[in-house]
């Protein structure tokens, strides 16, 4: 399930980018797309959270970064083009920063796999977003409470 969360969390910072006002986001297409009720509340509240009390997504505002991260040779063997695309993309979509992707890249070539694919990616991605040993921190819980809204 958090894969498909940080799925909708990218697919729902695409609209974001595109319209630049997280109210005008149709959830009527996504819940068309097989997203349940509670997934889609999860990401928005991620992003949320992300937008006004973590740290502002600057990159939305589009500006860009002056430099690139080069993947090494070790790290293309392992990792699968997708998997390198998807967090090219979430950079981009300034859902990561230059060290999250450090972080997420050292995770999974730490991991013993062979082959890194997106997916494999996609739970890192989940670990380092929705890190269970912090529950305070703004963001990081994985499902909303039966009392929580979001407006």
């Amino acid at each position: 399930m958090q894969e498909k969360i940080i799925e909708l969390i990218v697919v729902l910072m695409r609209e974001i980018r595109q319209t630049k006002d997280i109210s005008k986001v149709d959830v009527s297409k996504l819940t068309e797309s097989g997203y349940s009720q509670t997934e889609i509340s999860t990401a928005l509240s991620w992003i949320y959270d992300k937008m006004n009390v973590r740290e502002p997504l600057k990159r939305l505002n589009g500006s860009r970064a002056r430099s690139y991260r080069i993947f090494h040779e070790a790290e293309r063997q392992i990792m699968t083009k997708e998997a390198r695309g998807f967090l090219i993309e979430m950079y981009e979509l300034g859902l990561i920063d230059q060290l999250d992707m450090e972080n997420i890249i050292e995770r999974s070539l730490m991991s013993g796999s062979n082959i890194i694919d997106r997916n494999e990616v996609k739970s890192i991605v989940a670990s380092v977003f929705f890190e269970y040993n912090s529950p305070g921190k703004p963001g990081s819980r994985i499902m909303l409470n039966s009392s929580d809204t979001i407006n």
